[in-house]
């Protein structure tokens, strides 16, 4: 099921309010609504993302170069250093 945003409901109730004055624009509205719920809540096949294969730092490397971490890494980290803090 799909998450309810109040922001949307807001919107649809305000935009209902504009054309409550013609009858066959509520009607296609409400209609249109149905429609668009019945769609967000209907199950759909959930296909798969491709795996995305981390190659670890050459750290047999003779070089005098500093490894730079991607986002990713350093996100990790982050993250890590975070938990300590919170325990």
């Amino acid at each position: 099921m799909e998450k309810l945003d109040i922001d949307n409901v807001i919107e649809a109730q305000h935009i209902r309010k504009l054309i409550s004055q013609h009858k066959y624009l509520v009607d296609f509205f409400d209609t249109l609504i149905r429609r668009v719920n019945v769609e967000l809540n209907t199950e759909k096949e959930v296909v798969s993302m491709p795996i995305e294969r981390k190659s670890s730092p050459n750290i047999s490397s003779d070089s005098d170069d500093e490894y730079e971490l991607s986002e990713e890494e350093l996100k990790f980290l982050k993250g890590i250093n975070e938990k300590k803090d919170d325990d």
